[in-house]
C-alpha cells in the first residue's frame, strides 16, 4: 500500500509517517542503550509535523546508518535499517522507496514475513485511507 499511495501521489508526509510506524515495530530488536533507531525515527515525525528541519533528519539518517553499521546482531541491523529507510524518506527525494524499504525492513525482524506486511499494512491503513489513494489517483 505504500507504494502504491506513493505512486498514487499521496503527500510525502503521510507516506513519512505510515513508514515511521512500520520502522518502530523493529525497535523492540535494538540492543538496551542504542538510542540511534529511535531518534532517527522521532526525527521523521518531527519533520512530518513541522518541527524539525531536512538538516536534522539528514543527521539523525546518519546516525541510524551508523547504528546499522555497528550492529553486530541481524535483528538491530534490521531495526537499524527500518530507521533509517523512514528517516530518509523524509530527507530524499525518494521517499516511496525508502518507505517501502523501511517496511522490508521491519519485516525481516518478524518469525514470519506474511504476519509482518500484514502488520504493516494495517499500520499503513491507520495512517493513508484507501479514499486518499483514489483521490490522489484523481478519482479512478
Amino acid at each position: 500500500m505504500l507504494w502504491l499511495a506513493a505512486n498514487a501521489g499521496v503527500d510525502r508526509k503521510l507516506l513519512v509517517a505510515a513508514a515511521c510506524l512500520c520502522a518502530e515495530t523493529a525497535l523492540t530488536f535494538v540492543p538496551a542503550g542504542e538510542e540511534r533507531p529511535a531518534r532517527a525515527i522521532a526525527t521523521a515525525r518531527a519533520w512530518v509535523r513541522g518541527e524539525a528541519s531536512i538538516s536534522e533528519v539528514r543527521n539523525a539518517v546518519d546516525a541510524a546508518y551508523a547504528a546499522h553499521a555497528a550492529a553486530a546482531h541481524a535483528a538491530h541491523a534490521a531495526a537499524a535499517d527500518a530507521a533509517y529507510a523512514a528517516a530518509a524518506a523524509a530527507a530524499t527525494a525518494t521517499a516511496a522507496y525508502a518507505a517501502a524499504t523501511a517496511t522490508a525492513t521491519a519485516t525481516a525482524a518478524y518469525a514470519t514475513r506474511k504476519e509482518a506486511l500484514a502488520d504493516c499494512a494495517t499500520l499503513v491503513r491507520s495512517v493513508i485511507s484507501a479514499e486518499q489513494v483514489e483521490t490522489a489517483l484523481g478519482g479512478i
